[in-house]
C-alpha cells in the first residue's frame, strides 16, 4: 500500500513538472504587469527618504538609511525581474511555436525533400525537435529561476550593508560626544572591520562562484566554515542556499556571467543612443535655458500620484507664464538643510525645541542670511516666512516668500537662487562665505 503511495506521488510529480511552464507562464505574466507599475513609485519613495534624511539622533537616521537601503534593493530587484521575465516571455513564446510546429511536422525536417549536398545533409540530419523543445524548456525555467536567485542575492548584500551601519550606530549611539581621532573612534572602526571583512570576503565568495569553499588547506576552511555559518544567517542566505548550490553545481560559469553582463549591458545602454544631442537633458538645473516642469506649481496637476516629482524637492514659483507683478517663491524644507543652516548661525537652538515659536524670528533672519535671491542680475531682498504648502497628496513645509516684478520688463527672466556655503568654522570671516548656485528657474513674464 505504501509502495503505491509513493509511486502515485513520484507519478504527481513528474507530471507537475512536465507542466510547471503553464504556472510559470501565469506567474510570469502577473507579475510583470505589476512591475511596470512599481519604478515610479519605488523612485519617488526613495528620493522622499534620500531627501528628508536627518542626523538629529541615531535612530531617525538608521531608519531613515534602513528605509533607504531597502528601496534600493527592491528598485535593483524589480529592474532585474523586469528584464529577464521579458526574456523569458520571448523564449517561452519561441518554444510554443516550435512545440506547435511538431506537431505540425513531426517527422522534422524532411532531408530526402531538401536534396542537399550529403556534407550539408549530414549536419542537418542531427537536428531533432524533441530534444531542441527540451534545450529551450530548460533555459527558460532556468531564466526563471535565476531571477528570484538573482533579486535574492542583491537583497542579501544590501542586508548586510545595513547591518553594517547599524554595528556602527550602535557605537556611536553608546558614546555620542566620541572624539575624532581617539581612541574609542579607533576601536570602534577596528570593530567595523572585524565585521565588514568578513562581510566582504562572504560577499566575493557568493559571486566567485564559491571559490573559497574549493580551498582544500584545512586551517583556512576551519575558519572560513565559521566565517560562512555567521552570515549566510545575517544575509538570510540560507533561505535559498540550496537554489544557488544547484545552480553552480550545473550551470556553466560562462553562461550566468553572459546573463549578468547583458543584464547590465541593458541597463546602461537602455537609452538610444544621440537620443538627446540637441536638446539639454534634466540635471543642466543651473542653466537660465532650461525649464522644468517641477519648477513652476501650475503643472503639479499634470504630475501623477507617485511619481518622484509629485513631491516638489526643488524650489519652485506659481507658474511658467507670469501674468502679475510677483513671484510666489517656495523652497521645500527637509531635515536635512539643518545642518547646513546650523554652521551659518550657530547660535541656533534646535530647530524641534519646545520654545521654537519664540526662536522663530531668529530662525527666520538666518534662512534670509542662507538664501541669496537674484532676478537676472539684480539682487532681492529676502523676507521668508514659513508655509504649510498642502496641494492634493503633497503636504509639505516650505519657506515661502512674495517677489515684487513692478520694475521688470515683459519678456524672459531668470530668478537665480544661491545658497550661503561654509569653507570654514569661522562663521564671522566674511571671506569664507560663498555663494553656491542652487537652481535657477526662468520665467515669462506678460502683464494683462
Amino acid at each position: 500500500m505504501s509502495t503505491n503511495k509513493n509511486n502515485n506521488q513520484m507519478e504527481w510529480f513528474k507530471q507537475l513538472r512536465l507542466n510547471s511552464w503553464e504556472v510559470e507562464i501565469l506567474i510570469v505574466g502577473f507579475v510583470l504587469v505589476v512591475l511596470f507599475q512599481l519604478p515610479d513609485l519605488v523612485t519617488f519613495e526613495l528620493q522622499k527618504t534620500l531627501y528628508s534624511a536627518s542626523w538629529e539622533s541615531i535612530q531617525i537616521f538608521l531608519y531613515g538609511i534602513g528605509k533607504a537601503f531597502a528601496l534600493l534593493s527592491i528598485g535593483l530587484s524589480i529592474k532585474i525581474l523586469t528584464y529577464s521575465f521579458s526574456t523569458y516571455l520571448l523564449m517561452r513564446g519561441f518554444w510554443v511555436g516550435v512545440l506547435g510546429l511538431s506537431s505540425v511536422y513531426p517527422d522534422g525536417i524532411n532531408i530526402s525533400k531538401l536534396n542537399f549536398n550529403k556534407k550539408f545533409a549530414n549536419h542537418i540530419r542531427k537536428y531533432n525537435f524533441n530534444n531542441f523543445i527540451v534545450y529551450i524548456d530548460n533555459i527558460c525555467s532556468s531564466i526563471f529561476a535565476f531571477s528570484f536567485l538573482l533579486s535574492l542575492l542583491i537583497i542579501s548584500f544590501v542586508l548586510l550593508g545595513f547591518e553594517l551601519l547599524v554595528f556602527i550606530g550602535i557605537f556611536e549611539a553608546m558614546n555620542p560626544n566620541v572624539v575624532e581621532g581617539s581612541l574609542y573612534d579607533y576601536f570602534m572602526w577596528f570593530l567595523a572591520f572585524i565585521f565588514g571583512i568578513p562581510a566582504l570576503i562572504y560577499c566575493i565568495d557568493i559571486v566567485s562562484f564559491s571559490l573559497l569553499k574549493k580551498i582544500k588547506w584545512k586551517p583556512f576552511a576551519a575558519c572560513y566554515y565559521y566565517v560562512d555559518l555567521i552570515f549566510k544567517h545575517l544575509s538570510l542566505f540560507f533561505i535559498y542556499d540550496h537554489l544557488y548550490y544547484a545552480f553552480i553545481s550545473n550551470i556553466k560559469r560562462r553562461f550566468v556571467l553572459l546573463v549578468v553582463f547583458l543584464g547590465l549591458g541593458l541597463a546602461i545602454f537602455q537609452r538610444v543612443p544621440d537620443e538627446y544631442d540637441f536638446f539639454a537633458e534634466k540635471d543642466y538645473y543651473k542653466s537660465t535655458n532650461v525649464m522644468q516642469y517641477f519648477y513652476y506649481e501650475n503643472q503639479f496637476p499634470k504630475i501623477k500620484k507617485g511619481h518622484k516629482e509629485a513631491y516638489p524637492y526643488y524650489p519652485f514659483i506659481q507658474s511658467d507664464i507670469i501674468s502679475s507683478n510677483y513671484l510666489k517663491l517656495h523652497i521645500p524644507y527637509f531635515p536635512e538643510m539643518n545642518a547646513g543652516i546650523k554652521k551659518v548661525c550657530p547660535e541656533l537652538k534646535e530647530l524641534n525645541d519646545d520654545e521654537f515659536g519664540a526662536n522663530e524670528k531668529i530662525i527666520l533672519d538666518c534662512i534670509n542670511k542662507r538664501y541669496t535671491l537674484f532676478i537676472d542680475d539684480k539682487k532681492i531682498d529676502n523676507d521668508f516666512i514659513f508655509y504649510n504648502y498642502i496641494y492634493e497628496h503633497i503636504n509639505l513645509g516650505t519657506y515661502f516668500m512674495v517677489i515684487p516684478l513692478h520694475s521688470y520688463f515683459n519678456g524672459r527672466h531668470s530668478l537665480k537662487i544661491n545658497r550661503i556655503k561654509l569653507d570654514s568654522e569661522d562663521v564671522n570671516d566674511e571671506s569664507k562665505l560663498n555663494d553656491d548656485l542652487v537652481l535657477s528657474i526662468p520665467f515669462y513674464l506678460f502683464r494683462d
